[in-house]
């Protein structure tokens, strides 16, 4: 996240697949220009981006670590003007926060210029440590909508996907990806973080983390589906029925090679009156 060389790599990539460049038919002419001719394409890239409105730093930041690429669409005009009508829309953002954060780091550049909310995008970033994890979910996500289900989610649960993508949870922001306007939906939302969280805090860390995000992936649906439809359960899961699944299913007083979580158990229910597992729908 924090390498130029990998941001410079990502932002060409992200612009030959957004513009359907063909990098394979761009590597001779440019190549061949002297450094003058360099200095004077990106000099009149950052004076382009200044005149959008664009801070001096960030311009020139943007382009001397997209230096290389710029010279080589140049030799495409049309494709060059398109990138940098992408890139100039930002400065028409009078209160957006992402020309200092771009002059730190400016391998952001192409997911703010790229995504349709970039004001939403620039609140998911507010937190520098978690600028890595964010910017990741980005470059997966780049359907309009999703993105900006994805800056919601971030907007909600952005501390948590945090510490579980630092903690090596892979895309950890779509175990929160889900309509939080059906019923029950807060109810598994209020559950979920408290779950991760307490796994975060957990001795065994890693095993934590994997069973609730195993069960949050696998049976997350069928959760709030139930949720949906039993009020009784939905009222009790958070305080009584996941305490009582989780000293039902907890290894640490089992012999080893003894232990199998019993995940099926919550997709079946549990007895909200009792707190015991049942084997249908009841």
């Amino acid at each position: 996240m924090h390498s130029r060389h990998v941001g410079a790599g990502f932002l060409a990539l992200a612009m030959l697949i957004s513009l359907g460049c063909d990098s394979s038919s761009s590597t001779t002419p440019a190549h061949t220009a002297d450094n003058a001719q360099h200095t004077s394409i990106t000099d009149s890239i950052t004076e382009r981006l200044r005149t959008a409105g664009w801070t001096t730093s960030a311009a020139q930041a943007v382009t001397a670590l997209n230096r290389d690429y710029f010279v080589i669409l140049s030799e495409y005009p049309e494709r060059l003007d398109e990138t940098l009508h992408r890139l100039e829309r930002l400065g028409r953002y009078d209160t957006l926060a992402a020309m200092p954060r771009i002059e730190q780091h400016p391998e952001l550049a192409a997911l703010y210029a790229s995504s349709p909310f970039p004001m939403e995008l620039d609140r998911a970033f507010v937190n520098e440590d978690c600028a890595g994890v964010y910017a990741g979910m980005f470059q997966l996500i780049t359907d309009p909508a999703e993105q900006q289900t994805l800056a919601d989610t971030f907007q909600r649960h952005g501390a948590t996907i945090c510490a579980l993508g630092q903690h090596g949870i892979p895309a950890p922001a779509t175990l929160f990806m889900f309509n939080h306007d059906r019923p029950g939906a807060k109810e598994y939302a209020r559950w979920l973080e408290d779950a991760l969280q307490q796994a975060l805090r957990s001795s065994q860390i890693d095993e934590s983390l994997a069973n609730v995000t195993a069960l949050a992936l696998n049976q997350g649906e069928q959760l709030r589906q139930r949720m949906a439809s039993d009020d009784a359960f939905r009222h009790a899961f958070r305080a009584q029925l996941w305490p009582a699944f989780v000293r039902l299913t907890d290894c640490s007083r089992k012999p080893e090679g003894d232990c199998n979580t019993p995940f099926e158990l919550l997709a079946d229910g549990l007895d909200h009156r009792s707190g015991h597992p049942l084997h249908g729908n009841g």
